[in-house]
């Protein structure tokens, strides 16, 4: 297992299987990711044009059950205490506002399930031992893909929450 530093400008890889993989970088560049799908291009503008120094917790909606998220604390954990989970017709969106947090992330094909999917919320908990974890520290998103998975909410430093916006934006992407 390897921590990948916030230092990491882009990492957006796509295999020969033409499958999108994990964006990680910082909040002031996400405008170069706008091209991939119409869906992310919407949650993109969302972000550019909403004023984050200020932003409140609260649940939102950008495109009805296309794009919609929410702002909120959320309580790190030993990284033992925290499953994977993957999603199937979301792409997830975490921007980190205050603090940070380690993020574990797999591919998906190596996750082993624990609680089943459940497709009415669009989420599957399970492990791996083969991943990578990264750093999420303020002004930096990450973008998970359905062939991601990812554990999110591991204690980092002395860090007790992590204050992030999470946008769950409606797969259109053809991924195999």
């Amino acid at each position: 297992m390897s921590i990948m530093e916030w230092k990491l400008p882009i990492l957006w890889i796509k295999q020969k299987r033409k499958q999108e993989k994990m964006i990680f970088d910082r909040i002031k560049n996400i405008n170069r990711y706008k091209n991939i799908s119409n869906n992310l291009s919407k949650a993109i503008e969302f972000i550019e044009n909403t004023d984050l120094s200020v932003i409140k917790e609260q649940e939102f909606q950008v495109d009805g059950k296309e794009i919609y998220g929410f702002i909120r604390s959320f309580e790190l954990k030993d990284e033992d205490d925290v499953f994977f989970e993957t999603h199937d017709k979301y792409i997830d969106i975490q921007l980190c506002l205050e603090n940070g947090e380690i993020i574990g992330h797999a591919d998906k094909s190596d996750i082993i399930p624990k609680v089943l999917y459940d497709t009415e919320n669009d989420i599957e908990f399970g492990n791996t031992d083969r991943y990578n974890n990264l750093i999420l520290k303020k002004d930096s998103f990450v973008i998970f893909f359905p062939n991601d998975a990812h554990k999110s909410c591991i204690k980092l430093d002395d860090f007790i929450t992590s204050y992030k916006m999470v946008i769950k934006v409606k797969n259109t992407l053809k991924l195999s």
